[in-house]
């Protein structure tokens, strides 16, 4: 799994990202107990947008894992959408469209400057 920087999540989620992160580097079953939380990920078909992906639907099977690209991480499905929709908003306030190459351009546009800004300058 590749994780996007700046990673988009839920108020319910943020606090506990690490976590989130190193459970699904760590292993495939959710501890007992544990209350599942979406995915928002790059498409397996190049037609869409992006999934929305139950992690309880990660259990016991990698789930085109070395593919995935993690845009974001919800709570809930309600959060979930509400993160897409801040997506296709921040991105339509950026290119003035929301065709689909130009969503995927953007945001990989976006993590790339992120990455750029963050890393220390040489001196």
């Amino acid at each position: 799994m590749r994780w996007r920087e700046p990673l988009y999540a839920g108020d319910r989620v943020r606090e506990h990202l690490e976590e989130y992160r190193q459970l699904l580097r760590e292993t495939d079953i959710l501890p007992a107990g544990m209350k599942d939380f979406y995915l928002i990920v790059s498409p397996a078909n190049e037609k869409n947008l992006m999934e929305l992906i139950p992690v309880s639907c990660l259990r016991g099977v990698r789930y085109r894992a070395d593919r995935m690209r993690i845009l974001g991480v919800a709570a809930d499905r309600w959060e979930a959408c509400a993160l897409c929709e801040k997506m296709l908003g921040d991105c339509y306030r950026s290119c003035g469209t929301l065709d689909r190459d130009a969503v995927r351009e953007w945001l990989q546009r976006e993590a790339r400057e992120t990455r750029e800004t963050q890393e220390p300058a040489e001196e």
